[in-house]
């Protein structure tokens, strides 16, 4: 984990991630705050910068010592490439986690769940209909 990421503007009761009054790393909820995660990862890569986090090659590749201005810059390119392949890879994971809502709405749908829809969160549960098993999906369920 790198840095650390105030708890202003999150919506939440708890956190394992909470050291002291912050949380450990950046914390991105593509659940209930999807909106704000592009925003919250500039500002945590531009305050990590001003912290010096990032010069020391802390889990980043980047070199220890610069030498010359040629050298800064070149390294500044392989961190910017690294964090678009990081955000590249992120946005597969949210684009493969949609593909497995809509399987899964549809596997619920046929086993007798039952979706409940909540337009804040746009998150729907689906419950058993013996009431023993629940799952959350992304989105608005599809009528049948």
């Amino acid at each position: 984990m790198l840095g650390y990421t105030s708890q202003d503007g999150y919506e939440h009761e708890a956190s394992k991630a909470i050291r002291g009054d912050k949380f450990c790393g950046l914390l991105c909820d593509e659940i209930n705050q999807e909106d704000l995660s592009e925003e919250r990862v500039k500002n945590w890569v531009d305050q990590l910068r001003a912290e010096g986090i990032t010069d020391g090659g802390v889990g980043i590749s980047t070199p220890v010592a610069v030498e010359d201005e040629s050298s800064s810059v070149e390294a500044e390119s392989d961190l910017i490439a690294e964090l678009e392949r990081e955000n590249a890879r992120l946005r597969q994971m949210i684009e493969d986690s949609k593909m497995m809502d809509e399987v899964l709405k549809t596997e619920l749908t046929e086993e007798g769940f039952v979706p409940h829809y909540n337009p804040k969160t746009r998150v729907t549960m689906w419950t058993s209909t013996d009431g023993k098993k629940c799952y959350y999906t992304k989105e608005s369920p599809r009528s049948p």
